[in-house]
């Protein structure tokens, strides 16, 4: 993945930070049980119940993700890197 942001003319500005699989699925699962606290304050126009329930789906498939296959996401920063453009006026 850096080597790909990289070619694309971006430099790597922290290293990537990684969420181990089973810290990630607790935070999924804490995710979904604050929604369906705050669900009966929230806009039901904006948040409808179709909505609250595909979200649960979501939460609770990646949870189960996470759970079954050791998933694990990674957090890079990057930024353009002016260093390798040149400057030209037409």
């Amino acid at each position: 993945m850096v080597e790909a942001a990289e070619s694309a003319g971006l430099k790597l500005v922290s290293a990537p930070f990684l969420h181990k699989s089973q810290n990630y699925a607790r935070t999924l699962e804490l995710w979904r049980e604050r929604f369906n606290a705050a669900y009966p304050v929230l806009d039901h126009n904006r948040y409808d119940e179709r909505f609250r329930r595909m979200w649960n789906f979501y939460l609770a498939g990646s949870q189960a993700a996470f759970e079954a296959l050791n998933y694990e996401v990674a957090q890079i920063v990057v930024e353009y890197d002016a260093t390798k453009t040149t400057l030209s006026r037409p």
